[in-house]
């Protein structure tokens, strides 16, 4: 191979390739420059002087990341992670409020209420077996090409008072420490009827200790009737201490009409208080009497 004088390159250049295959000196490749070997021989006469190849590298490292020590990473704590806190209830709640996505509507006295079938379906078993036409004999259809909503009749309930179920159902919150007895009471006997059993027991809870001298007859034949054990059992024997007072009420009329058999009960509870009162004083009149003798 006929030799040639060396190709002179300046620092930071190299031996280059233009577009059409011919060699371009003094050329700066940068970094992550190729040649292959079939260019290279292709130019030997110029590239590969006296059949050397001379290969130049300078590597250049950062001293302040080079140390003696291993670095280490420290792992962060468990306490350290922050987590959002639940939304699935107020997620849930927003979608109630905005409707989106409804594909049903449940009627109450007029008032109509877009809701998602199956929320109502995974909370109340009525509603499940209503929308599926287990309790009607026909299935609740679905929307139509127009979108008009399928309605489903809820009979016997305020629109405040299913207005305040839906809210339950989809968030699972009430406001039942706020709202009144007779809300309590309305929405006691909604969700007995629609089968809510956790809602009907918060009803239960906050009656009984709303119980006074008005209401507590009142509370008593709804606890009768929807067969509330521990409400019953609470407000009748708060009627039996406030006898004189609930008898003028009237919550005790009411009674009267609605439940004879309750007034029964309530007269046979309160004879045998007084039996037991009139025993307990004539015990404490004989021992006295003893006690004068003696």
């Amino acid at each position: 191979m006929n030799a040639c004088l060396p190709i002179q390159v300046n620092r930071n250049k190299a031996l280059g390739m233009r577009s059409d295959g011919s060699p371009m000196d003094n050329a700066y490749l940068g970094f992550g420059f190729r040649i292959s070997h079939t260019q290279l021989a292709q130019h030997a006469e110029c590239a590969l002087a006296q059949d050397t190849l001379l290969i130049k590298c300078r590597v250049t490292a950062a001293t302040s990341l080079l140390t003696d020590e291993e670095p280490t990473l420290t792992a962060p704590s468990p306490q350290q992670l922050r987590v959002p806190p639940p939304s699935l209830a107020g997620d849930l709640a927003a979608l109630l409020s905005s409707g989106q996505g409804a594909d049903c509507c449940l009627v109450a006295d007029g008032c109509r209420m877009p809701a998602h079938r199956c929320v109502l379906a995974a909370r109340s078993p009525v509603l499940a077996a209503r929308l599926r036409g287990a309790l009607s004999g026909a299935a609740l259809p679905f929307p139509g090409p127009d979108g008009a909503l399928p309605e489903l009749l809820v009979e016997d309930v305020a629109p405040p008072v299913l207005a305040a179920l839906l809210r339950y159902i989809y968030s699972e919150q009430s406001e039942l420490e706020s709202g009144g007895v007779e809300e309590a009471q309305h929405l006691m006997v909604c969700a007995d009827a629609l089968g809510v059993t956790r809602l009907r027991a918060l009803c239960e809870q906050r009656l009984v200790t709303a119980l006074d001298v008005h209401s507590a007859a009142f509370t008593l034949v709804l606890a009768d009737q929807h067969n509330a054990a521990h409400l019953r059992s609470a407000a009748l024997a708060f009627v039996a201490r406030h006898a004189t007072a609930v008898l003028a009420t009237e919550g005790w009329a009411h009674l009267v009409l609605a439940c004879p058999a309750l007034q029964a009960e309530l007269i046979a509870l309160l004879a045998s208080q007084y039996a037991g009162r009139a025993t307990e004083e004539c015990a404490e009149g004989g021992r006295n009497v003893r006690q004068r003798t003696s």
